[in-house]
This record gives C-alpha cells, sequence and structure tokens, in this order.
C-alpha cells in the first residue's frame, strides 16, 4: 500500500477509535482480529501452509486503541500469491500467474469489517 494511503487509512482508523469511547481498547482489538481472520479467509488454499501462516504483531493481548498493527506471513512465496508474477526458469518455461490481492482487499474491507464490530461489540 502506498505510504500516502497507509497515512490517510491510519487518520481514518483513528477517528474511528477515538468515536468508540466506551471502550477503545476492545474496539480496536476487535477490528485487528477482524483484519486478520479477513486476510486469511481470502487467502487461496492449495496446502493451507500459506493461510495458517498468517498472525499478527503484537499478540492481540497487547493492542491497544491506535497502536501500529501488523498482519505478516513468514511464507516465502506469499507475496507471488498475494501480487501475481511472471517468470521464465532455466529450462525456458514460462509461468505468468495472476495475483489474488488478499491483503489489498482486506484493507478495501475494513469499514465493513468496522461496521460489523461496532454492531456486534454494542
Amino acid at each position: 500500500m502506498p505510504q500516502a494511503n497507509a497515512d490517510r487509512f491510519m487518520a481514518d482508523l483513528s477517528a474511528w477509535v477515538a468515536k468508540q469511547k466506551s471502550q477503545p481498547d476492545l474496539y480496536f482489538r476487535a477490528l485487528c482480529l477482524g483484519a486478520l481472520a479477513k486476510v486469511k479467509e481470502l487467502t487461496p488454499v492449495d496446502t493451507g501452509r500459506l493461510r495458517a501462516s498468517w498472525q499478527i504483531d503484537p499478540p492481540p493481548a497487547q493492542i491497544y486503541a491506535g497502536m501500529r498493527v501488523a498482519i505478516t506471513t513468514n511464507v516465502v512465496y506469499a507475496r507471488r500469491i498475494d501480487e501475481g508474477f511472471v517468470w521464465a526458469d532455466s529450462l525456458g518455461r514460462h509461468y505468468h500467474q495472476a495475483g489474488v490481492h488478499m491483503v489489498e482487499k482486506t484493507v478495501a474491507a475494513l469499514p465493513e469489517i468496522a461496521a460489523q464490530v461496532e454492531k456486534d461489540l454494542k
């Protein structure tokens, strides 16, 4: 995600969290866990390794409103699955795989995830 979009998203998210006056930490934690669930849901499954590898940092119990949270994976081929790739190997075989864009789709779904969190926690 380009830095300008990331900054705008953080500002929007901070404004949303500020509206949750009663329990902002709980709302933010639920939003982060909702985003984690969404990226897992959108991850295609062959063996299940990539889907199972997604994690949130810091751990959910340490998340508080407004902090920077990362959803990461240690699977090497995750970027190729997400963004796609074009490649030719040493044997002359050509590969052209379209990306799934699960990370971009998860970011786009954050307003819906936030609305669901707000509805669930009322």
